[in-house]
């Protein structure tokens, strides 16, 4: 091995146990710690800010069912079309609903006349209490009068009976005064019957305005019943034609002219016919987490 060789292999050793020290000695060292610095300053806001996701939509919309079942035979709007407040939308056929309103017509009618009957005949019921009123004063001014011719007779048959057990008087005039007695009592007998007659009549007048006023009142509540009916078919019938409600587009319509329309609930999207909204104000409805609505105020 010449000189030259043996320097060269003991540099290259040199070197490489240098840089086996140099890694040793780096491997132990600390590693420095990266620090952003900056100077304190107080700013005027400090905003918090929350993201959430929601949708788009107009403030004011309604969907539009209907409250009667039936086939649709007018539907002079379509999708998109801008609408007024009264304007027709839809009409559904109206023959179930006419033929119902006519039915409960009638029955209000023939219960209204009823009341109206029976009214009458509380009147004449009155009129006739008062005619058998007017019977029994007649009746009690006819006893008296009887009564009063009576005991005028009798004093005179006592004081004939005395004349004649004492001979004044004919066995004639005693019987006359005596038949006279009788039927002046017999009258009496027949005033006191009159009476008690015209009496009952009287009672069974009462008790004949007393059920004419009960029939009155239960036939009224009979009338106030079929006019509750008749409205609600009325209500029904108008319910055949579905107006709009606020002025505003059709964002949705759901049927075609010849469908059925069936009644629903609101939770029920199949029975929505249509949406109306007011595009004319637009709001956002933003779901935020729980966690994060405490962070947000007005403003």
């Amino acid at each position: 091995m010449t000189k030259k060789r043996k320097r060269l292999l003991i540099l290259l050793t040199v070197l490489v146990l240098g840089v086996v020290g140099a890694g040793a000695m780096l491997s132990n060292r600390t590693p420095k710690v990266v620090v952003q610095t900056g100077r304190v300053k107080r700013v005027e806001v400090l905003d918090s800010i929350v993201s959430a996701s929601g949708e788009v939509r107009a403030k004011e919309f309604v969907d539009l069912q209907t409250e009667i079942a039936g086939v649709i035979i007018e539907l002079p709007v379509k999708e998109g079309e801008r609408v007024q407040a009264g304007d027709v939308l839809l009409r559904i056929d109206p023959f179930q609903s006419r033929q119902a309103l006519a039915s409960a017509q009638a029955g209000f009618d023939a219960a209204d006349a009823e009341a109206g009957s029976a009214l009458v005949q509380v009147a004449t019921a009155e009129a006739g209490l008062a005619r058998d009123e007017f019977a029994v004063t007649a009746s009690v001014s006819e006893l008296t009068q009887t009564e009063s011719n009576r005991d005028r007779l009798k004093k005179q048959f006592e004081r004939k009976k005395g004349l004649y057990e004492q001979k004044i008087v004919s066995s004639d005039d005693f019987e006359a005064a005596e038949s006279a007695l009788n039927v002046a009592e017999s009258q009496v007998l027949s005033a006191h019957a009159r009476l008690e007659q015209a009496r009952a009549q009287r009672d069974l007048g009462r008790v004949s305005i007393e059920q004419w006023k009960k029939q009155h009142e239960a036939s009224t509540r009979r009338t106030a019943a079929a006019r509750a009916n008749l409205e609600r078919m009325q209500d029904l019938f108008q319910k055949t034609t579905l107006t709009s409600p606020l002025s505003g587009v059709i964002t949705r319509l759901n049927v075609e002219k010849g469908e059925r329309a069936v009644p629903g609930i609101l939770s029920n999207p199949e029975a929505t016919l249509m949406t109306i909204a007011d595009l004319s104000t637009i709001e956002a409805e933003i779901k935020v987490d729980e966690t994060d609505i405490i962070r947000v105020s007005i403003g």
